[in-house]
């Protein structure tokens, strides 16, 4: 299935096939509320869950019945960078992480030397009373943690080492 909202596609992506927006001729979308679509095919509902959204990563877990499926948002312009070669962009590796904001460290999610992937969660900074996932801004291992559970840190202090 793929659906269409704000001239964005979102194509699912499943073991066995991949929706895009060609498959739109058959069913109908329409949003419930912020978290469940109506979908009809061929004359049949279905209800779909998002499950875990990432939307600065345009990416979506959604749960049809016990299934769920992964789905991601491609817009015209996506498209457009891909067909022409240009979504192979050089990564600027980093290896230090500093905290974007003073806050307090709720949470650390990883372990040095486990391995990350770009967009993974990192650790919960509450600020402001609002908690705040720090994400990993690349691919790597994680070499240091220089902070540790419930410490208070001042903006652009070091959070994380990666190696290089």
């Amino acid at each position: 299935m793929a659906f269409i909202k704000n001239e964005s596609i979102v194509v699912v992506k499943t073991a066995l096939a991949e929706f895009t927006l060609s498959d739109l001729k058959q069913c109908e979308v329409r949003w419930i509320d912020d978290t469940r679509l109506q979908v009809i095919v061929n004359h049949k509902i279905y209800i779909i869950t998002l499950d875990q959204v990432s939307p600065d990563f345009r990416q979506y877990k959604l749960q049809l019945g016990p299934d769920l499926f992964e789905a991601e948002l491609i817009r015209h312009i996506d498209r457009l960078v891909q067909k022409m070669g240009l979504s192979k962009t050089l990564q600027t590796r980093m290896e230090d992480l500093k905290a974007p904001m003073p806050g307090l460290v709720k949470k650390i999610l990883v372990n040095e030397g486990d391995e990350v992937a770009i967009g993974q969660n990192l650790l919960l900074l509450e600020a402001m009373k609002m908690e705040n996932v720090i994400k990993s801004p690349q691919t790597g291992k994680i070499k240091h943690i220089a902070i540790a559970e419930h410490q208070t840190v001042d903006k652009g202090q070091l959070l994380i080492k990666f190696e290089l």
